[in-house]
């Protein structure tokens, strides 16, 4: 009941996660989640049933890290199974985490919840970089290569990894800025959907995403993200908004930010002053606190600075841009990622100001997609 996610994206190496727990229980109960705000037990046409959040993309430390799908206490025993062993390891190699991972099998082989655990691993070794998976499904995918993807959630990321549409610009990019590029296009489109008609949420998985890749040397998780939409009309200009999620990480803990407006009138949505801020739904007004998976690093609530978040501008930006086709049906049709440094969406107290430099590159993006399929 997740969306897990291994590959290799311009020789960066990354792994991708989201953050709900579901069951296939009823529970009868509701739940608030980031994007969707208050989900009752009237959601149709689903086997599965929100009922809190965790992070799955977990960096044991600078050269492993591992995302997991399935039980969430078999996940912890399998996080600290590792963990424990690594500490009585002298040299820690390929061939050690791999008898590590098949130890783990055989003490789980009693365990119910064996067959329905998923999991994808990388391990780093000074320039190579080896892999597992267990109850994965693996394809090859154009411009992304040999992607690992488990949980509920397999057909809906093969499906965005193989119709996402680039344009030239990434290839200007140095390789890791491409690379996030590239993964952010998944998230926006996957999270887009959490927003928009449940489905991510129907299907088992979403309500947030993090990415782990290898940067400065060692594998890390990717924080100060933006991920919003657009919708263009006939080809016509596509504004962002009105829904922002911003991914942030103090310490250990993953926040996630959520601010959802309303257009007064759609025909002034390019100066987006004429707004109602109508869902700002945080936990304490700070944001939605995702701890880690082990325990043994769980953060103390306390002792969080809330401060170190910042506004909701980002360093990286994207924006799932959603067109109309002939049947008036909306469709994701590419994403415009961005150093948000470039020309920042600006944040304020009564709104948000989208630079017209922005909404040109957007356009621009729009034009090119409606000439390159449409025509």
């Amino acid at each position: 009941m997740t969306a897990i996610v291994m590959m290799k994206v311009h020789t960066v190496p990354v792994i991708i996660g989201d953050v709900l727990l579901s069951t296939d229980v009823d529970t009868k109960e509701s739940i608030v989640l980031p994007g969707t705000g208050e989900l009752s037990n009237n959601i149709k046409n689903t086997t599965f049933y929100p009922v809190g959040m965790v992070q799955k993309a977990n960096v044991i430390n600078d050269n492993l890290a591992f995302a997991w799908a399935g039980n969430y206490v078999l996940a912890q025993c399998f996080q600290d199974f590792i963990e424990e062993k690594l500490e009585f390891c002298d040299k820690v190699t390929y061939e050690v985490i791999n008898e590590i991972l098949q130890d783990f099998a055989t003490e789980a082989s009693d365990s119910s919840n064996l067959k329905d655990f998923s999991y994808v691993l990388m391990y780093r070794d000074k320039e190579k970089f080896f892999t597992s998976a267990k109850n994965c499904a693996v394809y090859d995918i154009e411009g992304y290569g040999e992607v690992f993807i488990g949980g509920t959630g397999i057909d809906a990321v093969k499906h965005h990894l193989s119709n996402i549409d680039f344009d030239d610009s990434y290839k200007k990019m140095p390789e890791g800025t491409a690379a996030i590029h590239k993964v952010l296009n998944i998230l926006s489109r996957l999270w887009t959907h959490d927003v928009i008609d449940y489905k991510s949420i129907v299907n088992g998985f979403g309500a947030g995403y993090e990415v782990i890749a290898l940067k400065n040397e060692r594998f890390q998780k990717i924080g100060d993200i933006l991920l919003t939409q657009a919708v263009a009309i006939d080809g016509g200009p596509a504004y962002p908004g009105p829904v922002f999620l911003k991914i942030d990480y103090i310490d250990e803990m993953l926040v996630l930010r959520v601010q959802h407006y309303k257009i007064k009138n759609t025909t002034e949505h390019k100066t987006v002053n004429n707004i109602d801020l109508i869902d700002d739904i945080h936990l304490d007004n700070r944001g939605y606190l995702v701890q880690p998976l082990s325990s043994k690093k769980a953060v103390n609530l306390e002792k969080l600075n809330f401060e170190a978040l910042g506004d909701f501008n980002a360093s990286h930006t994207a924006i799932n841009i959603l067109a109309t086709k002939g049947d008036n049906s909306l469709t994701s049709v590419l994403t415009y990622f961005q150093h948000s440094k470039d020309c920042p969406i600006e944040f304020k107290d009564d709104g948000f100001f989208i630079p017209p430099k922005l909404i040109n590159r957007i356009k621009e993006q729009v034009d090119w997609f409606y000439n390159e399929y449409c025509e």
